[in-house]
């Protein structure tokens, strides 16, 4: 089974089996397309076709494949705009998929996209910065919810990049920077007890951005991050990684 189908939802969770009790590992936010690999009962299994990223969803939360959607490249920069048809709306996140038009077809219906923000061509740490406070959901790429490689993830697509979605598989781009030497939108990954890469956060202007516990400001130091709340040592450096050349 190879079939193409679209998310239409504002986001809709990804399940590592096909229940809905099983554990969320990641989301497709609105416009994404996936490719579906297997059925069960009401489950699809499908890969995303953004990032390549398996997982189990309910098949009523996809949509059909068509010729309207075909074209839906543009990414929605701005934090936030809403999709409008008579009294309905659908609230889109940064990151989501559309066309490049003010009127949008789904479903054979006419919706008028109305984006709350210019749109602007931001570096990478500002694109995350308008997550702040948005709280930490495991799995989350939307304003609903953000994990820390969600973050990054979104933050390079709104940028027009590509990005793994686990922060293990980030952590194997670009260039290691000494500390001391990073500059803003660099990623900084740190390691549990195990050494294995467990978290991702961006370089800022004046801090470090990432999602522990909300999207949140706190400082990176050779150790690793400061909370900026109580002072307290939260995650291990493991590396500082400079995957966008800078300017």
């Amino acid at each position: 089974m190879s079939i193409r189908k679209i998310c239409l939802q504002t986001w809709a969770p990804l399940r590592r089996e096909p229940a809905s009790k099983s554990e969320m590992i990641s989301s497709l936010l609105f416009g994404e397309t996936v490719t579906v690999k297997n059925k069960h009962e009401d489950w699809l299994e499908i890969v995303c076709d953004f990032d390549s990223y398996p997982g189990w969803i309910p098949e009523n939360y996809l949509e059909d494949m068509s010729s309207e959607y075909s074209n839906w490249k543009h990414v929605l920069r701005s934090q936030s705009a809403v999709l409008m048809h008579d009294s309905h709306r659908i609230h889109l996140t940064a990151g989501s998929n559309i066309p490049d038009s003010d009127i949008v077809k789904i479903r054979e219906e006419s919706w008028r996209l109305t984006i709350r923000d210019p749109e602007l061509y931001l570096e990478l740490w500002q694109h995350a910065s308008g997550f702040m406070h948005v709280p930490y959901l495991w799995g989350g790429r939307s304003d609903c919810g953000m994990d820390c490689s969600g973050l990054v993830q979104v933050g390079f697509k709104m940028m027009g990049k590509r990005m793994p979605r686990d922060s293990s598989k980030q952590a194997e781009l670009g260039v290691t920077v000494p500390f001391g030497e990073h500059l803003p939108n660099d990623l900084a990954f740190f390691h549990n007890k195990t050494g294995e890469i467990t978290h991702v956060g961006i370089v800022a202007r004046h801090g470090f951005i990432h999602a522990s516990g909300r999207v949140r400001i706190d400082d990176l130091t050779a150790r690793g991050i400061i909370c900026r709340d109580n002072g307290t040592l939260t995650h291990h450096l493991a590396v500082i990684k400079r995957i966008m050349p800078q300017v």
